[in-house]
């Protein structure tokens, strides 16, 4: 009689296995033709054309994009990773479809658009580091994402500064990174590369008075209000930043 109920309830369990398992799966398929889903898949394609740069998939580079899924698709992260690792098998297009449908469907703000990108960096360095290729990839994917160069220099100084283990390598991408940096940052001000900190002042004033979000226009769009933020952002940290450059090489 045991034995008959254990076998009930192993029936049972199944059953109700099996009905989770569908329900999930018909959950999934939904989502996947739905608007959402549909703008999410770019997403995900832009994470499989960086993973297969290195003509593999690494373990580490999965695990990266799972807690990005975890964290930003919620309830649908397992129906992510199956995109992906469907999508890992396939020839994908271009990557600036990707990126213009994100734009154009998603609303997604700057600063998600950011999040997106330091992501797929990390995922970049995760498996033997960058080389130019990837790097170039990155930067074209920083470039139809609408990223600010600021933001971009930014991104790969930190990676940069963050990736060599050995002290002499490390220091010469510091010193690359840097120059990088300090170079895009007189750029952003409108100024050649080692003008005075007098011009830098001057220069900072004319661009915070002109790019100042206060004045946008009345009833502007909430996208070109929000790149106006990210733009006056960036203005203010380029200047901070030679500021401070400047001020070790005066001492």
């Amino acid at each position: 009689m045991n034995s008959v109920n254990s076998l009930i309830v192993v029936a049972f369990l199944l059953f109700f296995a099996l009905l989770l398992y569908l329900f999930f799966t018909m959950r999934s398929r939904r989502y996947g033709k739905s608007a959402d889903g549909k703008m999410k898949v770019n997403i995900i394609a832009l994470f499989s054309m960086v993973m297969r740069m290195n003509d593999r998939v690494d373990k580490e580079e999965i695990d990266l994009a799972r807690r990005y899924f975890i964290h930003h698709f919620k309830g649908h992260y397992l129906w992510a990773l199956n995109v992906l690792d469907e999508l890992n098998r396939r020839e994908l297009k271009d990557f600036r479809t990707y990126c213009l449908n994100i734009l154009q469907s998603s609303g997604m703000k700057y600063a998600e658009r950011f999040e997106l990108l330091d992501i797929l960096f990390e995922i970049g360095y995760a498996y033997n580091g960058i080389d130019r290729k990837k790097l170039d990839l990155l930067r074209n994917i920083a470039k139809f994402l609408r990223i600010q160069d600021w933001d971009l220099a930014s991104l790969e100084y930190r990676y940069e500064c963050g990736h060599y283990r050995d002290r002499d390598n490390q220091e010469a991408a510091i010193d690359s990174a840097q120059k990088y940096k300090m170079a895009v940052a007189y750029t952003i001000l409108g100024l050649a590369s080692g003008s005075s900190e007098k011009e830098v002042k001057s220069a900072y004033r004319n661009m915070a008075m002109k790019y100042h979000p206060d004045h946008l226009p009345v009833g502007v769009e909430e996208d070109m209000r929000d790149m106006s933020a990210a733009l006056f952002r960036q203005i203010n940290e380029a200047y901070q930043y030679l500021m401070d450059e400047l001020e070790k090489y005066s001492k």
